[in-house]
């Protein structure tokens, strides 16, 4: 994230970055399902990174990607409304049904 986000910061992260989420090396180990949300318009986590982490979940029992068309990094949830709540409610269903 820090290489997308302040580009001029990246090559001194290893000095001041103190938290590291490896999910990209680490995804493809979780097996049970995963539900991806991504707010279309989110100013800190990049689209790309969603995707990535989708396409690299090759071992979960299934993976459902949701889009939130108005959705930033804070409110997608409340972008969304209902659809927002019925992609949840989708998601828990097949994973009730499926288990």
């Amino acid at each position: 994230m820090v290489d997308q986000i302040m580009p001029l910061v990246a090559k001194f992260k290893f000095l001041i970055q103190r938290l590291f989420y490896p999910s990209i090396d680490r995804i493809h180990k979780i097996s049970c399902p995963i539900l991806f949300v991504r707010g279309m318009l989110d100013e800190i986590v990049p689209k790309d990174h969603t995707e990535r982490l989708y396409n690299a979940a090759s071992a979960c029992k299934f993976k459902t990607k949701y889009d939130v068309a108005e959705g930033c990094h804070n409110q997608s949830w409340l972008k969304g409304g209902e659809e927002y709540v019925v992609a949840f409610k989708t998601f828990f269903e097949r994973c009730d049904r499926e288990n």
